[in-house]
């Protein structure tokens, strides 16, 4: 076949996903309790400028229920557990301050835009970062919103599109060596800290000292600010809360719209083999820091390169870390070493396809291919260990 017709082919595949995507997502945009996710967001940095503790449950749905009558909404979905708690660290909530500076109507109208605008920052600063010949601006956009859960993260608001936008930057200034640029950027990422663990270990690896100083500083000025508004940073209750959330997560044998999106390979053992979240909890810590310092030292001594380094370890993270399927927009990064692999691309094609297929849903009483997404992270982290031995066997010859 032809290079042309293939081109065409996939880019025909790309938009027959976006358009599903859109239809899918399309009726969320009418719905007044969306964008669903950033209404915690909203609702919380409301109170926290009123004085009141905004990781307090009650206090989330009795302001809802305010700004509900207000603005007369027929609000459906209370905001808080049992669902969707407040989660977010509190030096998140300064720096997502966008997002509730208006009334709810005018509040979500801007965090859809910005969310929008943020898609079109990765896209763009991917087209700079990566310089892949076959891919401009427009393709890497379509790739984008071909991922099936970019979309759903705009319609819900979802503030990783911010922290993904800024680690994009981050790396780009990074490339640069302006490294204070870099840092300021990684800082404004920190608002999903667990995002951001790979690049940190990265740049720890290289001694990056003067970057990681100047990613604190936004960090600590939203802290400082926090705290000068409610005079408290809530640590106890931002605790209580993501503790709360974890349980509800991991459901045990129930099948639910997030335990089938998490990443990490623990929620393969809480649903098939009912191994409780307080067990998995120090499973994660002590895989995360062990698989770090594993991948560190190979690093170190230059069996792997600095991008294989940086690939490998934002997979270990998200299998072994809290994340939903809409931080695999990260994955992103890994698209350059499809390139460096042209003789394999076709495995790297076939492995990263369930990120694009939508898989969960269909085969609705089979419950094993609904936990794709972790044996897919698998599969690619498994995929790149073999690429980097290869690397370090040919090298050897």
């Amino acid at each position: 076949m032809k290079p042309i017709l293939l081109r065409r082919g996939l880019i025909g595949v790309l938009i027959c996903f976006v358009v599903l995507n859109i239809y899918k997502t399309k009726n969320l945009y009418n719905h007044p309790d969306y964008p669903y996710d950033a209404r915690n967001v909203f609702i919380a940095g409301n109170l926290w400028l009123q004085g009141k503790n905004p990781y307090n449950d009650s206090l989330l749905k009795t302001e809802w229920q305010n700004s509900a009558i207000q603005n007369n909404l027929n609000t459906t979905k209370p905001p808080g557990f049992k669902d969707c708690g407040m989660i977010y660290p509190f030096w998140a909530i300064p720096i997502l301050v966008p997002y509730y500076l208006f009334s709810w109507p005018v509040a979500k109208q801007i965090i859809w835009l910005l969310s929008w605008l943020f898609i079109f920052f990765i896209a763009w600063f991917a087209t700079k970062l990566f310089n892949i010949k076959a891919l401009n601006f427009w393709l890497w956009l379509l790739m984008i919103l071909a991922f099936k859960s970019s979309l759903v993260a705009v319609a819900l608001g979802q503030p990783l599109l911010m922290s993904m936008a800024a680690i994009m930057a981050s790396w780009y200034f990074y490339t640069k060596n302006k490294d204070t640029l870099s840092g300021l950027l990684l800082g404004i990422a920190m608002l999903k800290v667990t995002l951001c663990i790979p690049f940190v270990i990265l740049f720890l690896a290289n001694k990056k000292w003067k970057l990681l100083i100047f990613s604190s500083i936004f960090p600590i000025l939203a802290t400082f600010s926090f705290y000068q508004v409610s005079g408290n940073l809530y640590i106890p209750e931002m605790l209580k809360n993501m503790a709360t959330q974890m349980q509800i997560n991991y459901a045990g044998p129930t099948l639910t719209a997030v335990n089938t999106n998490l990443t990490e390979l623990g929620i393969l053992l809480n649903y098939f083999g009912g191994i409780d979240y307080k067990f998995i909890s120090v499973f994660n810590v002590i895989m995360l820091f062990l698989g770090i310092i594993i991948l560190a030292g190979f690093y170190l001594k230059g069996f792997v390169k600095e991008y294989s380094f940086l690939a490998l370890l934002i997979l270990w993270n998200f299998l072994f870390s809290y994340h939903l399927i809409y931080d695999c927009l990260l994955l992103v990064f890994l698209v350059p070493l499809v390139k460096t692999n042209d003789n394999m691309k076709w495995i790297w094609l076939a492995v990263l396809a369930p990120l694009f297929l939508p898989i969960n849903g269909i085969f609705k009483n089979t419950d094993w291919i609904q936990f794709h997404l972790p044996i897919t992270l698998l599969a690619l982290f498994l995929y790149l260990v073999y690429a980097s031995y290869q690397h370090i066997s040919s090298r050897r010859i």
